[in-house]
């Protein structure tokens, strides 16, 4: 994060509310070439305009109450194996850190590195994440928020770049309390370094994934929660439903399976071979498991008997299948069919009706606990939208956006969702869980680095555990 465009004199004065670390030990009103200071930099002269100035600016405009401090110890030009732990760049980095924590609080890490790695990026992601959790240990920050950035690439004059700005991409998959900032619309002016407007927009965009970064973080650190896998390699694992019997059911979407399985033993047993590609389940007031045939575009209902019920059925040719289904304690089934936009109910006659039409995007669904409100997320969008229902009428009162997720990586959307009995809700995503008040505020996260969260179900009454399932396992996470 050196920098290399250059200062022009309406940037050349000092940064309200900015300061910097020099090398005395001490914070100073923070000036341009902010880098200055570094025990690795090249020559003084070298040292011109960084990201760090427009995020500095970024993060003062939006507190004008804070303090921005920033420790800039950076060197143009270098490959992450310089930096790993037991290199001289490493042991300044944190020295430099330790000492400054003495006199601050310490917020984030801001790394932008890259093109050094560009022509050998398939370890890069490993050496990355390795680095990133010695310099959390060092540090005693263990959810210290990092922040990444692209490099510029041009298909026609810098198509190497493009497989490590990729890796750099798949950094909040990989890593908890991590993000990244992508390069897209970003000039230079030599093919390799950012001009002065896009240096200053690099930092704003770094400024705005740390704020994300951060809200994340504080939410995290309100409760903390232990996760372990219980089964993994699976394909697809979805639905998952607590039964009062101390079993857990869930799905395998395209191994066409629904499983019981023992939280006594962790022994597991298939209750339904060709499920129709079952994804969202749920059970009904007689413990009946009603079914979303994603596959098979139908709602089903199986019996003790083990006979199965149609309860609607799509058509040969139409829109997708259904998704996801909640039910309420006055018997009303509510599903999400998502191509077409709909929210559809199934009475306790089983007679079916359009609940809500018209959305877009929409996957998961759930109720709260008074059942006065359904959710229902908005996949690609992450973002979860509320609708007042009056449930006696069978009718939708108004519809309202709840919350947004705000994480990095495209891979998985707002999926899931789960109801405690603080009438918290709890919408999978990727990368992890996030807890929401009843008023839409974040409350919690609960981290699964790596992972896309598809769904989730709490044992029962039991609000300290809940059940988790990802695209490739099943997972318990328990309150500590």
């Amino acid at each position: 994060m050196a920098g290399r465009a250059t200062v022009e004199p309406e940037l050349s004065g000092v940064v309200d509310g900015c300061f910097l670390f020099n090398d005395k030990g001490e914070w100073e009103a923070a000036t341009n070439p902010l880098n200055r200071y570094s025990t690795i930099r090249k020559r003084l002269d070298m040292q011109r305009l960084s990201p760090g100035y427009g995020f500095a600016k970024a993060m003062s405009e939006g507190d004008p109450d804070a303090s921005i401090g920033l420790v800039v110890n950076a060197k143009g030009g270098t490959k992450i194996e310089e930096w790993a732990k037991g290199t001289e760049f490493y042991a300044d980095a944190v020295r430099r850190a330790l000492a400054a924590k003495r006199k601050g609080t310490l917020k984030g890490i801001l790394w932008h590195q890259g093109e050094g790695n560009s022509r050998d990026p398939d370890t890069y992601l490993e050496k990355w994440s390795q680095l990133i959790s010695d310099l959390r240990s060092d540090l005693g920050e263990p959810r210290l928020p990092f922040v990444a950035g692209q490099v510029f690439y041009n298909p026609e004059t810098k198509p190497h770049t493009k497989r490590i700005n990729e890796v750099i991409a798949q950094l909040p998959n990989a890593v908890p309390f991590s993000g990244y900032v992508d390069s897209e619309g970003l000039t230079t002016f030599d093919n390799t370094h950012f001009d002065v407007d896009s240096t200053v927009e690099l930092g704003r965009r770094y400024a705005e994934g740390m704020q994300r970064l951060k809200k994340v973080s504080r939410a995290a650190a309100k409760e903390a929660w232990e996760v372990e896998e219980l089964v993994y390699d699976l394909q697809t694992p979805e639905g998952p439903v607590w039964h009062e019997s101390g079993k857990l059911y869930f799905t395998e979407i395209f191994a066409r399976l629904v499983h019981e399985y023992s939280v006594e033993d962790g022994s597991m047993r298939v209750v339904r071979a060709n499920s129709g590609g079952s994804n969202g389940m749920a059970l009904d007031a007689q413990k009946r498991l009603l079914m979303c045939e994603m596959l098979g575009r139908k709602v089903s209902r199986l019996n003790a008997d083990g006979t199965l019920d149609t309860l609607w059925e799509g058509e040969a040719n139409g829109k997708g299948g259904p998704n996801d289904i909640v039910v309420s304690s006055s018997g009303n089934a509510y599903f999400t069919m998502p191509r077409q936009g709909r929210v559809y109910r199934i009475a306790p006659d089983d007679t079916v009706d359009v609940f809500i039409d018209g959305l877009s995007g929409i996957n998961g669904v759930m109720l709260s606990k008074d059942e006065r409100t359904l959710y229902v997320t908005e996949y690609r969008n992450r973002r979860v939208r509320a609708f007042a229902i009056d449930e006696k009428r069978g009718k939708v009162v108004k519809g309202s956006l709840f919350a947004a997720i705000e994480t990095e990586g495209s891979e998985h959307g707002a999926d899931g969702m789960a109801v405690d009995n603080r009438d918290r809700l709890y919408v999978t995503c990727l990368g992890g869980i996030w807890i929401f008040d009843a008023q839409g505020g974040l409350v919690g996260f609960i981290p699964m680095p790596g992972e896309k969260v598809t769904n989730c179900a709490f044992a029962g009454n039991d609000f300290d555990t809940l059940y988790v399932t990802t695209q490739a396992g099943l997972f318990r996470a328990t309150r500590k």
